[in-house]
Parts: C-alpha cells; sequence; structure tokens
C-alpha cells in the first residue's frame, strides 16, 4: 500500500528531503574516527565561520510502506527500502 500525501506544498517536502539527505551525510560522517575525518579534508580550504543557524521544527513525521521497494542509489550498499518517514520541517529561509 502506498500512502498518498495530498495536504502538503511542494516546497516543504523538497525541503524535507533536502534536509534529510544531509542528516544522512551528517550520520555517515559520524561512523569516522577523527583520523579518518581529518585525512579526508586534508587539502582542503577551511570554511569560514558560521554564525549560529536558528532551530529547525519538526512540523510532522509520516510513515510510509512501498508496495515495491527501490534501491537506496545515496549509499554504497544500496539496501532496498520499503518503508521510512517523510519528514516536514520548518526553517527560515
Amino acid at each position: 500500500m502506498i500512502q498518498t500525501i495530498r495536504h502538503l506544498p511542494i516546497a516543504r517536502v523538497g525541503l524535507a528531503a533536502a534536509l534529510a539527505l544531509l542528516a544522512g551525510g551528517v550520520a555517515i560522517g559520524l561512523g569516522q574516527s577523527g583520523a579518518e575525518r581529518t585525512a579526508a579534508v586534508a587539502g582542503t580550504t577551511p570554511l569560514p565561520a558560521v554564525t549560529a543557524l536558528e532551530p529547525i521544527e519538526l512540523v510532522d513525521a509520516l510513515p510510509f510502506v512501498l508496495d515495491e521497494p527501490f534501491p537506496h542509489f545515496w549509499r554504497a550498499e544500496e539496501p532496498s527500502v520499503t518503508s521510512g518517514y517523510l519528514l516536514v520541517l520548518h526553517a527560515d529561509p
């Protein structure tokens, strides 16, 4: 069964997808040791200091289940995705 989400504006869904990808990248980086992270960024230009960011509010988390799985191409092992959560987040632009 595929749940259809009718009440979400496209812009919010796009923001949620972008932030979910960002969170996934952070989680992947957390699995590395300090030496691995340092080696990965050696020779790169450091980023400028960032001012404090506004908090991101979780508006809703909607579970979904798919009839047909699809491969998660953003991960090296490409697991099959059969279910998950669609996150609706609120943040100032």
